[in-house]
């Protein structure tokens, strides 16, 4: 089974993402690494314990938009409920998103 079965058992919607990256699938798999990178996680987080709220909305709109474009279907719904969090740019607490988050990061993750 290659990666894009195991993402599509996972509930990724990737023909449609794909379609989108021009039916290249090595660009799409490319692309859904950056996607998945720890960092991008980390720092989210990182944003919101040092209470820049407008880094921290800045960015979960960004991963809204990567994982809803890449169709990570498992983690748009949590990508959208923090990204709705964070709009007031006001103390929030994103323990369960974020904790979702790296749950779902981390499982599709492993099917690369």
């Amino acid at each position: 089974m290659n990666e894009i079965e195991r993402l599509r058992e996972k509930g990724c919607h990737v023909d449609e993402a794909i379609a989108r990256c021009g039916g290249d699938d090595a660009f799409y798999l490319e692309l859904v690494q950056l996607a998945l990178a720890k960092e991008r996680y980390e720092g989210i987080k990182l944003l919101v314990e040092t209470k820049n709220y407008k880094g921290a909305f800045e960015a979960a709109h960004a991963l809204k938009g990567v994982v809803i474009n890449l169709s990570l279907t498992p983690m748009e719904q949590i990508a959208i409920d923090m990204t709705e969090k964070l709009r007031p740019q006001q103390p929030v607490d994103l323990s369960e998103d974020l904790t979702a988050l790296l749950h779902w990061r981390d499982s599709l993750e492993a099917c690369m």
